[in-house]
């Protein structure tokens, strides 16, 4: 096949794909025009997943197999369409200008990312409707359906210019086929790629992020009692007859960063907009941050709430704790600084230490996934309980490129510089993340809170004061 006769198949294909019937004869049967549109879509792919994924990439040279797999069966599909319309010998023909047809839908399917449901079941469930589909996965399912509506729209008008002799139910049976047919090369695409996160690569860049852990954990641990110490002979007890507010910020995992940053605002923000002054304790564990301040671990936090409420007056001064980390299912907070073997903080374990401390007035923060758990055993009549996520959610934003939990943005910058009443703060928090995890089609964190009804009273007291 000579160059000029590749270019009008090229040319004649591709005004197929528009659903045009191209004004020049057909060419004659070759197994050339085949191979044409596979190395096009070919090139396609290649191109298109180069653009998908960022670097670093990966080349996955077996989804080779799955094209030309894929462009295998439709010529058999091909060639039983070719002997239901008499035409045996053109099955090359009615596949390669197929395949050149589909440039254009491929090229569109590209430029449009989605994920593909895992079969035919998931695809119907999420084309009716399904409770458990989300909006994306109806679109995908819509999408999928006209792009077959639009092979078979094209197949209908290939076959009518290839075969114009009316054999109407011999046109609707190779339509079918051809149209299925049609989609297998598209198919191959969706499950596997040319291109792929490159995995190593992407490994050691991870490694190379994480906090650096020079210090001697035995020392470490050693030096902790003085640390605690130093740090809360900082904090003033509490003026008689003024009620106060004693803030402790506790970040739990070392490994990221995201959690170091909201503690070091929270603790400002407490500070200087929430009134609390020198009476701020930050425990924190982060490797750039050792040899400055005590860790966040369940004996230091059990230690600190029991000397914050010596030096509270426990009838009006109020305790605000806020808590960052990542969360268990089972509620437990996670609490590491490796490779220090630090214990996890369950609800109950933080119920019994403000009890023992004798702290009555009590704003509790915990913005975990999950974090809902600690509602029931923590919520009471002197008690707000804010959490990032419901008991049986994850919350989002934490990870070594984040700056912050979408939760500790909407709350720590967003709502309390725009208000101190914590209700409504609440409020303007939870609309904030439901809006940025509905943008990204995330599930809803829903976070909670459990307001009671006499330290609303403490606290509206102490605003009219």
């Amino acid at each position: 096949m000579s160059l000029r006769a590749r270019l009008t198949g090229l040319g004649q294909g591709l005004k197929l794909g528009l659903l045009l019937r191209p004004r020049s004869r057909p060419l004659p049967p070759s197994g050339r025009l085949i191979v044409w549109g596979l190395g096009l879509h070919l090139l396609v792919e290649l191109v298109a997943g180069w653009y998908a994924v960022p670097e670093p990439r990966a080349l996955f040279w077996a989804h080779l197999v799955a094209v030309c797999g894929s462009v295998a069966l439709l010529g058999l599909l091909a060639g039983a369409a070719a002997k239901l319309l008499r035409r045996p010998g053109g099955w090359q023909v009615l596949a390669g200008y197929l395949l050149i047809g589909l440039l254009p839908l491929r090229i569109l399917l590209a430029a449009l990312p989605f994920e593909p449901p895992e079969g035919i079941e998931a695809w119907l469930g999420w084309l009716l409707g399904e409770d458990s589909a989300a909006a994306s996965q109806r679109d995908t399912a819509l999408l999928l359906l006209l792009a077959w509506l639009f092979a078979f729209a094209l197949v209908w008008r290939l076959l009518r210019w290839l075969v114009p002799e009316r054999q109407p139910l011999r046109h609707v049976a190779a339509c079918t086929l051809m149209a299925v047919g049609g989609l297998l090369p598209l198919q191959g695409a969706l499950y596997t790629a040319f291109w792929y996160p490159d995995e190593a690569a992407l490994a050691a860049e991870w490694e190379a992020a994480q906090p650096q852990f020079d210090f001697d954990p035995e020392a470490l641990m050693f030096e902790q009692p003085r640390r605690l110490r130093e740090a809360l002979s900082a904090i003033p007890k509490g003026e008689p007859g003024e009620r106060e507010l004693f803030a402790l910020a506790f970040g739990a995992d070392g490994a990221e960063n995201v959690f170091r940053n909201e503690v070091e605002y929270a603790a400002r923000l407490f500070a200087e907009r929430l009134g609390a002054g020198p009476r701020v304790l930050s425990l924190l564990n982060n490797p750039q941050t050792v040899d400055s301040a005590p860790l966040a671990s369940r004996t230091n936090l059990a230690l600190a709430l029991k000397e914050l409420g010596r030096r509270m007056d426990l009838d009006e001064d109020v305790l605000l704790l806020f808590m960052t980390s990542h969360g268990y299912e089972d509620h437990r907070l996670h609490v590491a600084l490796d490779p220090l073997p630090l214990n996890p903080i369950a609800p109950e374990d933080l119920r019994g230490m403000l009890d023992e401390a004798g702290i009555r007035w009590r704003i509790l923060i915990v913005s975990a996934c999950y974090s809902g758990g600690f509602l029931p055993a923590l919520a009471d009549e002197h008690t707000l309980v804010i959490t990032a996520a419901r008991a049986d959610r994850t919350s989002f934003g934490c990870g070594v490129d984040s700056d912050f939990t979408y939760f500790g943005r909407a709350l720590l910058i967003e709502a309390l510089n725009q208000t101190l009443d914590w209700e409504q703060a609440f409020a303007l928090a939870q609309a904030k993340v439901a809006e940025r995890e509905a943008e990204e089609d995330l599930e809803p964190s829903e976070p909670q809170i459990a307001m009671g009804e006499a330290l609303r009273a403490h606290l509206g007291a102490a605003s009219a004061q």
